[in-house]
C-alpha cells in the first residue's frame, strides 16, 4: 500500500511539473496583513492547444487506433478451419 502511495504522489509531482513547464499552469503569491495569499491558474487553452498538437502528430504516425466494439483495438486475422 505504501508503495502504491509513493507512486501515486511521484505522478502527481510529475503531471505538475510537466503543466508548468508547459504553461498550463501558473502561480502567484503575495504578502497580506494577515499572511500569504497564493493563487494558482489553470489555462485550459494552452492545455487544449497542446492536446491538438499531440493528436495531430499522432494522426501523421500512421494514424489513430479506433477500439472496436469488442474492447481490442484492429482487428486479428481469420483464421479458416
Amino acid at each position: 500500500m505504501k508503495q502504491l502511495l509513493i507512486a501515486l504522489v511521484l505522478v502527481l509531482v510529475g503531471v505538475a511539473a510537466l503543466g508548468f513547464y508547459r504553461g498550463w499552469f501558473t502561480a502567484s503569491g503575495g504578502d497580506t496583513a494577515h499572511g500569504v495569499n497564493v493563487s494558482v491558474g489553470v489555462n485550459q487553452d494552452r492545455i487544449r492547444e497542446d492536446e491538438a498538437a499531440v493528436k495531430k502528430k499522432l494522426q501523421g504516425q500512421g494514424g489513430t487506433a479506433k477500439e472496436s466494439p469488442g474492447g481490442r483495438t484492429g482487428s486479428a486475422p481469420d483464421r479458416g478451419p
